[in-house]
């Protein structure tokens, strides 16, 4: 994301995010050939983008897809798998966020049939002690029934 202008992200996450987010069973991983190709966090509660909410939806987070696999629907299957374990918690909504500026990421989140939720910001405190200003955007879709084949 950096690379593209977007510094949302460190450069590498920090290994005990990480491995708090594989602990609590978040981090899901999408393979072909023994090798990962995409993941993502799913949380059931995200206070710091969306406040306190009921317990009606998921939280994608960190979604990422290996640049060689880009363009060829990893990102939707990912998406869609949130969606179906969403549902099997019996809850309706899925909802995620970008960067403000990231208009490319926005645009690709509406094709998929979020909408548009609202913006929120803060603070956050870098590794080294500097303090980066955040504004992100918010995304939500009512997921339905899973459809019938």
């Amino acid at each position: 994301m950096a690379t593209l202008g977007f510094p949302n992200w460190p450069v590498r996450f920090p290994r005990p995010v990480v491995a708090e987010g594989i602990a609590r069973g978040e981090v899901l991983v999408a393979e072909v050939d023994g090798v990962i190709v995409g993941t993502y966090a799913l949380q059931w509660s995200d206070a710091m983008f969306w406040g306190d909410q009921p317990p009606d939806a998921g939280y994608v987070h960190r979604l990422a897809v290996h640049g060689e696999r880009a363009g060829r629907g990893l990102g939707v299957a990912l998406l869609a798998h949130a969606a179906q374990l969403v549902r099997a918690q019996g809850r309706t909504r899925l909802r995620l966020d970008a960067p403000a500026g990231n208009v490319a990421l926005a645009s690709y989140y509406e094709r998929l049939g979020f909408t548009y939720c609202g913006d929120t910001e803060g603070d956050h405190v870098e590794p080294d002690g500097s303090v980066r200003h955040w504004v992100t955007r918010r995304y939500e879709r009512v997921e339905e029934e899973e459809p019938r084949r």
